[in-house]
């Protein structure tokens, strides 16, 4: 990922930092790059009050009587968001609205659904020519006791609240067990379901 900033630009760039440059990080355009991952981060320490935890790749899930204790982890805390609880409270709250409000970017994707969600649609600009922008959600749940943070990217699919957010819905039903909404048509156009994996 990148982080762009007035020494970033001047050295990379050669050019000055502008206010325009502070809208588009703002919003997360411009210089800004991002990974999945570290959105995933984010919004879980987002949803958690502000801790930010190691991340770790799991192998599976299961008793921890089954595997070796020096395979069991424990989260690790790594740092905290910049944030004062007032400003965290009112992103929290934000955040609900995108999936609740009649003024947010996705109320008609999770309507319905009985696990409260708190996220943000995102539409990522790319280059070239008739090249459809990157579908993002990121998001947590329950949204007022927060035990999962989910992203989906999906590459040139279209906008947030058309593609990735309905894929967030399923998983969140999926995770609590709930039956699956249907996709809408244009996200199941870019859907590819899951082929086994072969056995050795």
């Amino acid at each position: 990922g990148l982080m762009p900033d007035p020494g970033w630009k001047a050295s990379a760039r050669g050019e000055p930092w502008w206010v325009g440059d502070t809208v588009n990080i703002a919003i997360g355009q411009g210089y800004l790059l991002v990974t999945p991952l570290q959105v995933a981060r984010m919004m879980a320490a987002v949803a958690n009050g502000g801790t930010l935890y190691r991340p770790y790749v799991v192998e599976r899930i299961g008793p921890a009587e089954d595997v070796a204790p020096e395979q069991v982890h424990q989260p690790q805390a790594v740092g905290t968001l910049p944030i004062s609880p007032e400003h965290l409270a009112a992103v929290q709250e934000a955040l609900l609205g995108v999936t609740t409000k009649s003024i947010g970017t996705a109320p008609h994707r999770f309507a319905g659904l009985s696990i409260p969600v708190a996220g943000k649609t995102g539409t990522a600009e790319v280059g070239g020519p008739d090249t459809m922008p990157h579908s993002w959600f990121a998001a947590y749940a329950p949204a007022d006791s927060p035990e999962i943070a989910i992203v989906v990217m999906v590459e040139n699919a279209g906008e947030g609240s058309t593609v990735a957010a309905p894929l967030v819905r399923q998983v969140v039903e999926a995770y609590y067990g709930l039956p699956l909404s249907p996709l809408p048509p244009q996200a199941e156009e870019g859907y590819v379901p899951p082929t086994p994996t072969p056995e050795p």
